[in-house]
């Protein structure tokens, strides 16, 4: 057709009169579909097809201004230009699956949104955005939102990831973006996952938190560039987190120094405090011993898969070692005492396997230059507990399967070669370890234990029989570190079972503040952005300590902190400024939702009896 157009306007130019009819252009180009169509021609791209249009309608348009008399009859050719082009392009899409390179295909789950007021326009905002971001060319494409509505026709919403990778394999996709959103008043909360359904894998994950709800393009932005440029190997343009953020230090230096200098800060508390200045870590445990024998009390805490351990002295801290553990390790808690008695506290983590979900504790001690783990591979949950009369007892409780709140607890003691339970009594309540405080006593003379369950409400048990005396209606503590199972009774969906999260309790602490004779119970409470009502994510805005004592009937509140800005991770009772006097010391996360690399923590000192 090409060839017909050039002698047209060859002829035109020269102010002959073209020997073609103008209607034989559209009966040769049909006879040419006929017998060859070009639109099922697996070695022409959709760009080579592109280009051969723009080329036709550039000469249509030449012979057009230049032949003499070519405005009667230019409209019909002009029109059955238009019909052929569309066909031409239109079916190429169609018909890119058997080019020689095979697409990648993408199928973008509607996103799941958790909010009182009704935001379905964004789900269409976000598919949109994502399908332009995430297409390129004839090479990654996407699914039309009719066909998407099509294969989650019938799905239990909301999708979970099971389901996404079996929506993913039905359709035929090789990837799947599921997400969901969380809004509170004006701040909003997005989790992305690009899910690889040939790997069964999510190769790109995102969670942002921002404070107004239109950051939501942006965590969006930045979640298609990341697998842009992560999956296909293209970088689209420069993604950022949305809003300003401090600059991060060297990874190594972030290590060896995550604080250097504590400073001064009356707006926490009346009483004295001291407060660390921020940095990008999030503190998981914390404890206080004297770990290297020299008398003086330092403050270890953990990070993800790290042990830090610094000596506040005259208003700094300084480091004095650290230990970094494997990448398939997971922190969960720490603590520190002097159970075999050599002079120097061993160190006691609780640690998951990530490839095996399994617990595998360990214990660290001094060495001269550094620490050595004595002890490997343990299946216990070890806690550290204050007893009245009796000083620090280390306790453990086994973990078998997803029975975290079921097994017995044990006094443990050092025998050589281990930590094996001893002959004392065994505590056989629904409780953990974690949360856990011996040696209160009620009105009529009864030992309790007091403990957090399950629910997160504290109770009052009966050393003698395990009976309940009693229990607050309120809930407390909140933890955001948990153990995750495969849920046995959520359906399976290709092999693949939803998972469920079981959180860990927080440290319960039993000391007399005022010096009344009588011991108070001291307990962290934070905040949920979300009120616990979300199942299988916690959002902490703020946190306290609160104080209660018992009256005979019920503990009562008694004092609290002034709230501080963050959730309180992890808090402990000991002389951490070693000036003879104990203080309560707490690890705070002031990151409210858990964005990667995003976590900014502090560790804040009251003195008590102030």
């Amino acid at each position: 057709m090409l060839a017909i157009l050039d002698d047209l306007h060859r002829n035109a130019l020269l102010g002959s009169k073209s020997s073609i009819n103008p209607m034989r252009i559209h009966i040769i180009r049909l006879k040419k579909r006929q017998i060859k169509p070009v639109t099922r021609n697996p070695q022409i791209s959709f760009k080579k097809k592109e280009s051969m249009v723009m080329g036709i309608f550039l000469r249509l348009r030449l012979l057009k201004r230049n032949f003499k008399g070519a405005q009667s009859f230019m409209k019909p050719v002009l029109r059955i230009f238009f019909i052929a082009s569309v066909l031409l392009i239109g079916t190429s899409i169609g018909t890119v699956v058997v080019a020689a390179d095979t697409p990648k295909k993408i199928l973008i789950l509607p996103f799941q949104i958790h909010s009182e007021e009704d935001l379905s326009f964004l789900q269409n905002g976000i598919q949109d955005m994502l399908a332009t971001r995430l297409s390129f060319e004839d090479k990654v494409v996407t699914y039309g939102k009719e066909a998407v509505a099509q294969a989650i026709e019938g799905v239990e919403k909301p999708i979970k990831e099971p389901a996404a990778f079996q929506l993913g394999r039905s359709a035929g996709a090789d990837y799947v973006v599921l997400g969901s959103m969380t809004v509170f008043g004006e701040s909003i909360s997005t989790d992305m996952k690009f899910l690889d359904v040939g790997q069964n894998t999510a190769p790109v994950t995102l969670s942002q938190f921002g404070k107004a709800r239109g950051e939501v393009l942006a965590h969006v932005d930045m979640f298609a560039g990341q697998v842009n440029e992560k999956v296909f190997g293209r970088k689209t343009h420069t993604y950022a987190s949305p809003g300003a953020s401090p600059a991060a230090l060297p990874a190594d230096d972030r290590r060896r120094h995550p604080e250097s200098v504590f400073t001064k800060d009356n707006e926490l508390s009346e009483s004295a405090v001291w407060r660390s200045r921020r940095f990008k870590m999030e503190i998981r445990g914390l404890s206080v011993a004297d770990v290297d024998g020299d008398k003086r009390n330092e403050a270890v805490f953990i990070d993800k898969n790290a042990v830090f351990v610094y000596r506040y002295t005259e208003g700094t801290v300084e480091k004095v070692a650290e230990y970094a553990g494997g990448q398939n390790e997971s922190y969960i808690g720490v603590d520190a005492s002097d159970i075999n008695g050599d002079g120097k506290a061993e160190i006691f983590i609780n640690n998951i396997l990530l490839s095996t979900r399994q617990l595998s504790s360990f214990v660290l001690e001094w060495r001269e230059k550094g620490f050595d783990r004595i002890l490997d591979h343990q299946a216990w949950f070890y806690r550290v507990v204050r007893v009245p009369q009796r000083g620090s007892i280390l306790f453990g409780q086994r973990f078998v399967e997803d029975r975290v709140y079921t097994e017995d607890i044990c006094e443990l003691a050092w025998q050589g070669k281990e930590y094996a339970p001893t002959s004392e009594k065994r505590y056989v309540k629904p409780i953990h370890v974690f949360g856990v405080a011996f040696g209160s006593s009620t009105d009529d003379g009864r030992q309790a234990t007091i403990a957090f369950t399950a629910d997160e409400r504290i109770r009052l048990f009966d050393e003698a029989d395990g009976s309940e005396i009693w229990r607050t209606e309120e809930k407390y503590g909140g933890n955001s570190l948990y153990i995750e199972f495969e849920d046995e009774s959520a359906a399976s969906i290709g092999g693949y079972r939803e998972m469920k999260n079981i959180y860990l309790p927080q440290r319960i602490h039993l000391v007399d503040i005022d010096k009344d004779g009588k011991k108070e119970v001291l307990v962290p409470k934070n905040k949920d952005f979300a009120g616990n009502r979300l199942e299988r994510m916690r959002i902490f805005e703020r946190g306290y300590i609160e104080g209660f004592e018992w009256t005979g009937l019920e503990l009562t509140p008694k004092w609290k902190t002034r709230q501080l800005s963050g959730y309180i991770s992890d808090s402990v009772i000991a002389d951490f400024d070693n000036d003879g006097q104990d203080e309560i010391v707490c690890a705070v996360v002031s990151q409210a939702v858990p964005v990667i690399g995003g976590e900014k923590s502090y560790i804040v000192m009251l003195e008590l009896n102030q």
